[in-house]
């Protein structure tokens, strides 16, 4: 996670973003020990599979 923040860097990016299910509290509590917060809601729909 610190090398792809500070390639994020190197690169000029202004944002990095985490997907993650609420139910993952453990993961959660990693990505805040490295400074992340949470941020907003997500929305999906499953519109078919290609099987």
């Amino acid at each position: 996670m610190q090398f792809v923040m500070e390639k994020a860097k190197e690169e000029n990016c202004y944002k990095l973003m985490l997907s993650s299910n609420k139910k993952r509290i453990e993961a959660h509590k990693f990505y805040e020990q490295l400074g992340f917060r949470q941020h907003g809601i997500s929305f999906m729909i499953e519109v078919g599979k290609n099987d």
